[in-house]
């Protein structure tokens, strides 16, 4: 699936645990309650994405664009996001690669 173009896909409550998405167009999906546990998103276009609920935990999202992507309760606890693209994202008591919550009085 690597570099595959899923722009508008419903994946919601999908299992993409180690899935290689590496550039990986997946601009205005839904993908809440998803999860991708160690998934491989460098470089993919999350821009707008539905994210609630999700659990990217450990997953790989240097570079990845995430501009606009609603991240309400997503889990990003030990997640790779150097270099990531996070302007106008909706962070709503959303666990972060630390362990940090952002926004936990949304």
């Amino acid at each position: 699936m690597k570099g595959s173009r899923l722009q508008y896909s419903v994946l919601f409550d999908a299992n993409l645990d180690h899935a290689d998405l590496d550039g990986a167009e997946l601009q205005w999906s839904n993908l809440a309650g998803a999860t991708m546990r160690e998934a491989k998103l460098a470089h993919a276009n999350l821009a707008g994405a539905q994210l609630a609920y999700a659990d990217v935990g450990g997953a790989d999202l240097r570079g990845a664009n995430l501009r606009g992507a609603v991240l309400a309760f997503t889990n990003f606890n030990g997640a790779k996001l150097a270099g990531a693209s996070l302007t106008g994202a909706f962070f709503c008591r959303t666990i972060m690669p630390d362990g940090t919550i952002a926004s936990p009085d949304c």
